[in-house]
């Protein structure tokens, strides 16, 4: 038997909704999107606060835009798009591996909140 007939079968039943597609409920990821976008949030109002405090942008691609009137635009603009590529891989990973859709979603969380702490960190060094 080939194996690889199951799993297209199992797929296929998927997409057509005869299986449950997703082993976590939507607004779970709607709720996990939401706190890492307060997180973004405050990854940009720390950054802005360490420039404005002396402190340098170590990210040589929104580094050029600092002093841009496109700044605020650009950097909201990423961060959209980040979180909409996020939610769509944390949603389509859950289908197929919830225990690494879980992971991928903490580390996501865990990088951005180490980021804000290091900004935190910065800005009592620069005051």
């Amino acid at each position: 038997m080939d194996i690889n007939a199951g799993i297209r079968s199992t797929r296929l039943k998927c997409w057509s909704g005869e299986i449950p597609s997703s082993r976590s409920d939507p607004s779970t990821w709607i709720a996990v999107i939401a706190v890492i976008v307060w997180v973004q949030i405050l990854d940009l109002v720390t950054t802005r606060l360490v420039i404005d405090h002396g402190g340098t942008e170590l990210n040589p691609l929104f580094n050029q835009f600092l002093e841009s009137i496109w700044f605020w635009p650009i950097m909201t603009f990423a961060k959209m798009l980040f979180l909409l590529w996020l939610y769509i891989a944390l949603t389509t990973s859950d289908r197929y591996s919830p225990k690494a859709a879980w992971v991928a979603g903490g580390l996501v969380l865990l990088q951005n909140a180490a980021v804000v702490g290091n900004n935190i960190l910065v800005l009592f060094g620069l005051w």
